[in-house]
């Protein structure tokens, strides 16, 4: 495996492993009681809950990175072939309505842009290759800043259509954009202590 496959293959890991985490903390995760350990049927109860939780937050990860696996391909084909970026193709792939499109677009660009920096840095892992393209943990953190944004505006988007269909759309959002900014802000402590 070259250095260009790892770092990918690494940035993924750490993109799925968030994706997770949210998902994890967003959906609600069934607790264990004491019954179900002291009542057999009560446990298999909480197994299928759990089995339900398990595709949920899977479900939840799998179309939370699809996104950023478009544009982390987008910024290996840029690194390596030198080609301009292509964010429209890349916002094409995923189905919305098209009212939603410009915000999409600047999401995967602030994306792709990140992507570009991580992977034309030098580093064993992906909390190095982020100290190297930002250099501290105020500059990581503009960025952080400018992918909520991009999010929000994404959220907003999308959510005129969605609260058609789902009436707790907005709370799920609002869960999900403070959830992530917890993560993140976590996450920059530790990429730069």
């Amino acid at each position: 495996m070259n250095d260009m496959e790892r770092k990918l293959e690494d940035i993924l890991a750490h993109e799925r492993l968030f994706a997770f985490r949210l998902g994890e903390q967003v959906l609600h995760r069934p607790k264990i009681s004491m019954w179900t350990i002291l009542i057999p049927f009560v446990i298999v109860a909480h197994m299928f809950r759990h089995q339900k939780f398990l595709f949920a937050r899977n479900k939840f990860a799998a179309n939370f990175l699809s996104a950023r696996q478009w544009a982390l391909a987008e910024a290996a084909r840029v690194v390596k072939d030198g080609k301009k970026k292509d964010i429209r193709a890349i916002s094409l792939q995923a189905s919305m309505p098209e009212d939603a499109r410009e915000s999409h677009m600047a999401l995967i660009e602030t994306l792709v842009d990140h992507y570009i920096r991580l992977l034309k840095i030098e580093g064993d892992d992906v909390d190095n290759l982020i100290r190297g393209a930002y250099g501290s943990r105020a500059g990581y953190l503009s960025y952080l800043g400018r992918l909520s944004s991009a999010e929000k505006r994404f959220n907003a988007a999308v959510e005129i259509h969605l609260s058609k269909e789902h009436k707790e759309i907005r709370e799920t959002i609002g869960r999900i954009e403070q959830i992530s900014g917890r993560i993140r802000d976590e996450e920059a402590g530790r990429v730069f202590p």
